[in-house]
């Protein structure tokens, strides 16, 4: 299967995944809760994202050229609350639990680790 068909497939699963979220929790707590909790969610996500993501965004632009960069960890680190703030901001369950996910330093180091080692036979 070509690479934009996979790409293509996994965006459009998003949105029916987060549609049979949403029916489950409707289905278990009511409609008026589960519209109260995606507000909430939202409302949370873009206080955390204006916040650190302003602060972040105030670090990379201050960064002089003849200065190192920042300590990779620390970088890494602000990326994924970024990313925090960002997915709740989204309406949906399940990219509201991925960024309060991220948000969790332990969270962080497991995604990182995960996505910043070298592959098993690449060394």
């Amino acid at each position: 299967m070509p690479a934009a068909r996979l790409i293509l497939l996994r965006v459009l699963a998003l949105p029916v995944a987060e549609i049979a979220a949403f029916w489950l929790v409707a289905d278990a707590t009511g409609l008026i809760s589960v519209l109260v909790l995606l507000l909430a969610a939202s409302a949370a996500g873009m206080l955390v994202l204006a916040g650190r993501g302003r602060r972040l965004l105030w670090r990379i632009s201050r960064r002089a050229p003849h200065r190192p960069r920042p300590e990779t960890a620390a970088f890494t680190a602000s990326g994924f609350i970024v990313a925090g703030g960002i997915l709740p901001a989204i309406p949906g369950f399940l990219t509201g639990v991925t960024g309060v996910l991220l948000l969790i330093p332990f969270s962080q180091r497991r995604v990182a680790g995960a996505w910043l080692s070298p592959p098993r036979g690449a060394r």
